[in-house]
């Protein structure tokens, strides 16, 4: 349960207190807001006793005195939440449940990850099954992620040292702590050819971490090309994952995976930017996302030959026995009308005439083609194909837009 939530249920009773740890007392400076108080009364605390001495609630700011008024009635009452609290987090599933409840971190079925800088944000319930682990441990200089696994009692603290310039950064070691038994378990990645990456990078931190905005404008742009799975967030062992999808979550999941899987798709990333490979690997373009267009509705039932075909056959272009293919016909409006002016004439669309075999002709038209196809490989090689069919002229015609 959250605080409020237990506040709002539980049944008070006045022989379940608190006490604080020999030799150790609430500094009032160090307590800004009931979540700090929590977490530190739960820290010092040793279940069913008495109250942490305090001299005074005026100790604390204003705010957080009416916070604990308005919240309990009395600071006895904060103590009995407190108790609520350790009481609570002894039972099997209860980090499972603060986990899936977090407003803050990365959240997979089986675990919660969270930035070192958002751990003081975090409820009282996770921040003291942490600070417990964090005992044991010791030192934890150096630590980028804190993963909270949500079925067993082990804190993992996992190391990215690249976070902030890396888009997705690597894994270099990691620490397990088994709250249970004491035990440590590292593992070096160091020397990996092919360590873990990270990706989503704003999941794991507070809105107001400096490079938020950064972080979250790459991960749109990745899901707006389809680099990312909406499924890929879980497990790649969770039951909802089908096979195809975890070879892609596995593949992903480790850079040279990834690079190779960027690689197929013709791009690379670059300062947390999105860069489109045409050719020459070192002059890319970069890449703006484009949202996927309906091409077929941009297809005309023309009454008339389109313009750029009028205006070839005004040019004089057309002889007796010159032929004709329309690459995206549409409608065919434009096959019909030169068809009627005795041209061999024919046609093919992927929409409204996907059967229709591609034919070599004299005079080819891609009429408004090009701007309608978002991938910039994709208009290229639309480019090409239109291109090899052309025995004379190739028309190419596109709308644009030019501001003013």
């Amino acid at each position: 349960m959250s605080i409020s939530e237990i506040a709002a249920t539980k049944s008070f009773s006045t022989d379940s207190r608190l006490v604080s740890a020999p030799g150790t007392q609430l500094h009032a400076s160090q307590i800004r807001n009931l979540n700090d108080l929590i977490f530190s009364l739960a820290q010092q605390a040793t279940p069913f006793q008495l109250p942490p001495p305090i001299i005074s609630l005026s100790q604390f700011p204003a705010s957080l005195q009416q916070e604990i008024q308005s919240t309990f009635g009395s600071f006895g009452r904060v103590c009995d939440v407190v108790n609520h609290l350790l009481l609570h987090l002894s039972q099997p599933h209860a980090i499972a449940y603060y986990s899936q409840q977090s407003q803050i971190g990365k959240k997979l079925p089986n675990a919660l990850y969270v930035h070192i800088s958002a751990i003081d944000h975090l409820d009282p319930a996770l921040r003291l099954y942490e600070s417990w682990s964090r005992r044991i441990l010791e030192n934890i200089e150096g630590v980028t992620i804190v993963k909270f696994h949500t079925y067993k009692p082990v804190v993992s603290y996992l190391f990215y040292p690249d976070f902030d310039c890396d888009p997705h950064p690597a894994l270099t070691a990691s620490l397990l702590v088994n709250l249970q038994t004491r035990h440590l378990k590292t593992h070096d990645y160091c020397n990996s050819d092919n360590p873990p990456i990270l990706h989503r990078k704003e999941t794991f931190v507070t809105p107001d971490y400096p490079h938020y905005e950064k972080f979250a404008r790459l991960t749109q742009a990745e899901e707006k090309l389809g680099l990312l799975e909406s499924k890929l967030s879980f497990s790649a062992d969770h039951p909802s994952i089908y096979t195809s999808e975890k070879r892609i979550y596995r593949t992903i999941g480790t850079r040279e995976g990834w690079q190779q899987y960027l690689a197929r798709k013709g791009v690379e990333i670059r300062d947390h930017r999105i860069v489109s490979i045409e050719g020459d690997q070192e002059n890319p373009l970069e890449f703006v996302p484009i949202p996927k267009i309906e091409r077929h509705k941009a297809a005309l039932v023309r009454r008339s030959l389109s313009r750029p075909v009028k205006l070839v056959l005004e040019a004089g272009l057309f002889s007796e026995n010159t032929t004709f293919f329309d690459y995206g016909c549409g409608y065919g409006g434009d096959i019909e009308r030169i068809g009627e002016k005795g041209h061999e004439s024919s046609g093919w669309d992927p929409y409204y005439s996907p059967d229709t075999p591609l034919k070599e002709a004299d005079i080819v038209n891609l009429g408004y083609i090009i701007n309608v196809i978002e991938c910039q490989r994709e208009r290229r090689q639309s480019l090409v194909n239109a291109w090899e069919l052309t025995g004379q002229v190739l028309i190419v015609a596109a709308q644009i837009l030019i501001d003013d």
